[in-house]
């Protein structure tokens, strides 16, 4: 056995881990011998927000009808803002304007003006926004015909990983699956969803958090107090302390960052941070608690546990694909207080309406309207906010030659556009590093005149999302010219 190969040995055994199990510190060790140029992977997270997707607040007023503008913190900062929060990144931001799930929003129509509907509501979005597939109804439920983009990838480049490609629900409600199940498998059978942060760490890191198509999770928790008492810093024994000499001070303060991360996260999960903590359970492992209730936690609570295990998840290599459906729920939000129903006073207010007397649904006013786009903006800025922090520590964490922000693509979208309820101009942000595979720090119009379904716009004028979703696969490697409906072929123009 080569002196390289015992060193390696010594060193996951005094950390408390194999190579197999922890691959974080496989990474670390790999540095150690020599591969710290090796290529690291691509991770992908595709989340979609609810209630809608107003470009009132979100396309910057200076860019006009311009196809393609260089982006700027200067241009993201005006008033109600929903992307100024993010413009410490936007040299790693695309925002696409005039992207439609036109194939999504069958059954085709042939009596149509357009051709298709142009209508989704919350029940069409989901089976297609990463699958791009037709949808089809099957009890009542609607349903792909085609696998989403996080499972191809799991299947094509997630070997070696705990958990191929999953989805998680931060701070949404289950019990509507095809209004929050976005991750399907290649027959359009949802993927299993974890809602509780609880129940995502564990299935990242601890010894229960159920099957997975990779090599066994270890217990996390066991493995932060191994190294806490084993002092892992100062006290490992002469080989591994030779060994942990030889990293580079990057890598040494990877694992310290690690280690103190995976820590904060236990106890915030066992709710002994200051000022009370979290209200979800301890993280037990070798009888875990049912799945903490998100209703007993804040939307922002959920984020902030979900985005933290996220990091630490693509960090470790634990995972590289993740669908997130994020605070897709029919209630209060805590972010605007003052309103009682968001689908009612939000979502279906972003039109002025005649009413329908016969259904006694009243008129949408000009004031309704306008306090809707506010009240819709001020809901997206704040979802921009959780992004920017989990950007932020992201590109905290040291990945290779770069971070784990440069490693990443960010798919950031809405489960509808600019109608209510339609599926015509769906936001598409685009955020991290992607490896450089794609061009950011630009603004995209791809249909610089919108009109209303209604006056019979041609829909194809709009860039079906087929092809964004072609473009992302082909940024992570595959040769493919084709995804979901048939019907559109190639990728996004102008992307690369």
């Amino acid at each position: 056995m080569s002196t390289v190969s015992r060193e390696r040995r010594r060193f996951l055994k005094a950390v408390g881990a194999a190579t197999t199990a922890f691959p974080f510190f496989s990474s670390l060790q790999s540095s150690a011998v020599g591969a710290a140029g090796q290529a690291r992977p691509m991770r992908l997270l595709a989340i979609c927000s609810g209630f809608g997707g107003h470009w009132g607040y979100l396309r910057p007023p200076s860019v006009g009808t311009a196809a393609d503008t260089a982006l700027t913190p200067e241009l993201l900062t005006y008033p109600n803002s929903v992307l100024e929060p993010l413009k410490a990144f936007v040299p790693q931001m695309l925002v696409l304007e005039g992207i439609a799930r036109t194939s999504g929003l069958m059954p085709y129509e042939a009596t149509s003006n357009s051709g298709r509907t142009y209508y989704s509501g919350h029940d069409g979005y989901a089976p297609t926004a990463f699958t791009g597939t037709p949808v089809k109804a099957l009890s009542s439920v609607n349903v792909p015909t085609g696998p989403s983009i996080d499972y191809v990838l799991g299947q094509q480049l997630g070997a070696g990983t705990a958990v191929r490609s999953l989805q998680i629900g931060v701070g949404s409600v289950r019990g509507i699956p095809d209004q929050v199940n976005l991750s399907f498998d290649a027959a359009g059978a949802a993927q299993p969803a974890i809602e509780s942060p609880a129940a995502f760490y564990r299935q990242m890191f601890g010894s229960a958090g159920g099957a997975s198509s990779g090599p066994p999770a270890v217990d996390a928790t066991a493995e932060i107090r191994r190294a806490q008492d084993l002092s892992i810093v100062s006290a490992l024994n002469n080989s591994a302390n030779r060994l942990r000499a030889r990293l580079a001070t990057p890598e040494k303060k990877k694992l310290d960052d690690h280690l103190a991360a995976l820590a904060d996260i236990e106890k915030r999960l066992a709710g002994q941070t200051a000022g009370g903590g979290s209200s979800y359970p301890p993280v037990t492992c070798s009888a875990p608690a049912a799945p903490a209730n998100p209703s007993t936690g804040t939307l922002q609570e959920a984020t902030d546990l979900h985005f933290d295990v996220l990091a630490q998840a693509f960090a470790c290599d634990r995972t590289r694909f993740v669908a997130a459906d994020w605070g897709i729920d029919r209630g209060t939000v805590e972010v605007l207080p003052d309103v009682k129903d968001l689908h009612g006073e939000v979502a279906h207010q972003l039109e002025e309406s005649p009413g329908d007397p016969a259904n006694k649904i009243p008129p949408t006013t000009q004031t309704q309207t306008d306090l809707a786009k506010l009240n819709m903006g001020k809901l997206q800025r704040w979802y921009a906010q959780q992004l920017a922090k989990l950007m932020t520590r992201m590109s905290q964490i040291p990945d290779g030659e770069g971070s784990l922000l440069d490693n990443t693509l960010i798919i950031w979208s809405s489960d509808f556009g600019e109608n209510v309820h339609g599926g015509l101009n769906v936001p598409h942000i685009l955020l991290g590093g992607a490896q450089k595979k794609l061009r950011m720090g630009r603004y995209l119009n791809f249909a610089p005149t919108l009109k209303h379904p209604a006056q019979n716009q041609d829909i194809p004028t709009y860039q079906p999302h087929n092809r964004l979703l072609v473009s992302v696969l082909q940024a992570f490697g595959l040769d493919v010219n084709q995804f979901g409906n048939p019907e559109f072929t190639g990728g996004l123009p102008n992307l690369t």
